[in-house]
C-alpha cells in the first residue's frame, strides 16, 4: 500500500469518529470523500485525481451542511414522555376543587388528575393550560375563555 493511500484513510477515520461527537452529517461527506480517495490511490489514479474526488465530496458536505443542521435541531428539540404535556391546552371534565382535592383534565385525548395554580376552584368545561407535571398529578391555570358548553347525553332533548 501507497503511503498516500494510509494518509486518505486515516483522515477519513478521524472524521468519523470526531462526526460521532457532532449531530450533524458535515463531516460525514468529508470523511467519505477521504475513503473514495484512498480507493482511487488504490486503483492508481493520481494525486490530482484523488484531491479533486475529495474536494468534491467536501463541497458536497458543505452544500448539505444546512439542511443537516435543521434536522439535528428539530430532533433536539422534540420533547418525548410526560414533559409533552407542559404547555399543552385542555378542559376540565371534572371540576377542580382545591378543598377536596379533586379534579381531572382531559389533554390529547387523556384524562389527568389535575391541581390548580391559582388554589381557586375550576369549573368543568373551562378550558386550561398545562404549566407542569407534579407527582401524578397536573398543575393547570384556567385560560381566559369561557367554560365549554356540556353536551347533553345522547336521546335527552
Amino acid at each position: 500500500m501507497e503511503i498516500m493511500q494510509w494518509v486518505w484513510i486515516v483522515i477519513a477515520l478521524l472524521l468519523i469518529l470526531v462526526q460521532l461527537l457532532i449531530p450533524n452529517a458535515t463531516l460525514l461527506y468529508i470523511a467519505i470523500g477521504a475513503l473514495v480517495a484512498a480507493l482511487l490511490t488504490l486503483a492508481g489514479f493520481i494525486p490530482l485525481v484523488q484531491i479533486g474526488a475529495f474536494l468534491l465530496f467536501v463541497i458536497i458536505g458543505l452544500l448539505l451542511r444546512p439542511r443537516s443542521r435543521t434536522f439535528a435541531t428539530a430532533a433536539a428539540e422534540t420533547v418525548f414522555g410526560l414533559e409533552r404535556l407542559i404547555g399543552q391546552e385542555g378542559v376540565v371534565v371534572t371540576a377542580i376543587d382545591p378543598e377536596r382535592l379533586t379534579g381531572r383534565v382531559r389533554v390529547d385525548n387523556e384524562t389527568w388528575k389535575a391541581f390548580s395554580d391559582t388554589g381557586e376552584l375550576i369549573p368543568d368545561g373551562t378550558q386550561v393550560m398545562v404549566l407542569a407535571l407534579q407527582n401524578d398529578r397536573l398543575r393547570v391555570r384556567p385560560l381566559p375563555n369561557e367554560p365549554l358548553p356540556r353536551r347533553r347525553p345522547f336521546g335527552q332533548d
